[in-house]
């Protein structure tokens, strides 16, 4: 560092207490320097350790401010220290800046307010004394507030919005949460701290959550416990009945019905119910292009308009539902239109499967995948041939439930009485 450099930093400290009877803060600079253990340095610098001294080092190209740099033990921004206080203060957190007790339980953890982010929370890994179920049980009950983690039949997930799956579509989906993505969320509400054991002593050390500790975190009865059940995803509000009242869902996580969440559609923006009248013509307008065969034909095409919310919102329970299709004698005449329509009235992209035979890409496959990912909507698109699926057979007629296989993971249970399925197709065999 030149006498320029040095000149220049004190300047930018005029009134700090230089004097040895308190810390000298931690100014960020373009050469290399320690970082005392005391403070948490800006992102954006380059990083190493002093391989003789074991010190931590950092210096950037274009140096942020020193009022960037918190201070560990208070949990702020920098502050210009008063001769006496600051030191008063070492002294209780010892002369490392960390608080160490004997051999024993750790102290209560303490609101950690960030100069830049909101408030998070000092939590524990296990380490030490504090086990993974000590951990877990801190951990869940506050993420589980957040509404954005759930339990779906024995899945922890979360919600994906606008995914792009499979069928090449973009989706709002559930997505399984991983040990990796785990690992970066818990530090979206929480400061991750360790015990580490030194000459009989624990001290708190600053530290990131590793993926083995993540893996068991996941497993653990308190990810169950507190997390809050989902069912279906939906992006429209729900016209649904609640204790015997018809209500509305609008936007957000719903403890109804297993669980509902829903995407878009604000309780601000309350939607209007037309006129029975004026929705039987609204209705009847959509499919007037269309040539049935017969009436009933038409009737079935109508009632695929309407099923939909009387299967989303629980008016039947959890009967059977039927595969709409969709069916025409030419190309092009408009029938997997009309299932889009249908999506589109939802506010829902239909999850496209097109027909495969066996390995690597199959039909029971692609099917798997959707019933996983939670879309209402499943679209068998231009299907020909033989519909010959035990999978479609068991989500169709079976118990609400239905297998699905998760790569690299296995088989799991998953619930299929939110899905409408259609079909489209110029013949079936």
């Amino acid at each position: 560092m030149t006498e320029e450099d040095l000149a220049n930093f004190k300047k930018q400290f005029e009134g700090f207490d230089f004097s040895g009877n308190g810390p000298a803060p931690f100014v960020p600079s373009t050469q290399w320097q320690d970082v005392p253990d005391n403070v948490a340095v800006p992102p954006g610098g380059e990083y190493r350790v002093d391989i003789e001294t074991g010190c931590r080092q950092a210096r950037w190209d274009n140096p942020p401010g020193p009022e960037t740099v918190i201070d560990r033990r208070t949990g702020k921004a920098q502050e210009r220290p008063q001769t006496g206080n600051v030191a008063s203060q070492q002294n209780q957190l010892g002369a490392d800046g960390f608080s160490s007790i004997p051999n024993g339980d750790p102290p209560a953890e303490q609101k950690n307010i960030s100069a830049s982010k909101a408030p998070k929370i000092d939590i524990v890994l296990p380490s030490g004394p504090v086990s993974f179920s000590d951990t877990a049980a801190k951990i869940f009950p506050v993420l589980a507030n957040r509404r954005r983690y759930f339990v779906r039949d024995r899945l922890l997930v979360e919600i994906a919005y606008k995914k792009l799956m499979k069928d090449k579509q973009l989706h709002d989906v559930f997505q399984l949460l991983e040990p990796d993505a785990f690992r970066i969320r818990i530090e979206d509400d929480f400061t991750c701290w360790v015990w580490r054991e030194d000459h009989g002593k624990y001290i708190r050390k600053p530290s990131r959550c590793i993926n083995d500790a993540a893996r068991v975190l996941l497993k653990s009865d308190a990810a169950f416990q507190h997390l809050p059940a989902i069912r279906f995803l939906s992006a429209q509000p729900v016209y649904t009945s609640v204790q015997g009242n018809l209500v509305v869902l609008y936007r957000g996580y719903h403890d109804v019905h297993g669980g509902v969440y829903v995407s878009h559609g604000d309780k601000e923006h309350p939607i209007v119910l037309p006129e029975l009248q004026t929705a039987i013509a609204l209705i009847l307008d959509v499919v007037k292009d269309y040539d049935f065969l017969s009436p009933s034909d038409k009737s079935r095409a109508i009632a695929s308009f309407i099923s939909p919310a009387l299967r989303i919102g629980k008016f039947l329970d959890d009967a059977d539902f039927p595969i709409d299709i969709a069916e025409a004698n030419e190309s092009q005449g408009g029938k997997t239109y009309r299932l889009k329509l249908v999506c589109a009235i939802y506010g829902e992209t239909p999850y496209i499967i097109a027909n495969r035979e066996g390995g690597v890409g199959s039909l029971d496959e692609s099917i798997s995948s959707a019933l996983v990912a939670g879309v209402p909507f499943i679209l068998f698109e231009n299907f020909r041939g033989r519909m010959n699926s035990q999978l479609v057979e068991t989500c169709l007629r079976g118990t609400g439930t239905a297998p699905a296989r998760i790569p690299h993971k296995g088989e799991v249970q998953v619930s299929t009485t939110h899905i409408n399925w259609q079909l489209s197709s110029n013949g079936l065999a």
